[in-house]
């Protein structure tokens, strides 16, 4: 069993604090209990410069991505992109029906490049 893994869990401003967080965090709390698990909203707050988030992307053993709305903004977008440069494994956390699936993304697509915030772009798994 590995031990000291550090999964970054990257999601959108919007979803802080909301159920959706929570119950995601749950989930990845209980799939990985012995991992350490990098919450921007929880562990690391509000940070000025974004390359300090994507510094934590480089300390990261693996990167799991939360959409909003099925899609990523910008930041996260950016984050993904830090993982594949890294060879880290990027999964996308999923909920269908009640129950939470961890996919392998593939690839990354921008679908808008003026909305930086929700629907900037989409994993591709």
């Amino acid at each position: 069993m590995r031990t000291n893994i550090k999964l970054y869990y990257a999601h959108s401003k919007l979803i802080y604090g909301t159920q959706q967080e929570i119950d995601e965090l749950e989930f990845l709390k209980e799939k990985f209990p012995y991992a350490q698990i990098i919450c921007p909203h929880y562990t690391i707050g509000e940070i000025n410069d974004s390359k300090d988030y994507l510094f934590v992307v480089d300390i990261s053993n693996d990167l799991i991505v939360s959409e909003f709305n099925g899609d990523i903004g910008f930041k996260v977008f950016t984050e993904i992109s830090r993982a594949f440069s890294n060879n880290t494994n990027v999964f996308v956390l999923r909920k269908v029906d009640d129950k939470f699936y961890l996919l392998k993304v593939s690839g990354l697509k921008i679908i808008n490049r003026e909305d930086y915030k929700i629907h900037f772009g989409r994993v591709i798994v």
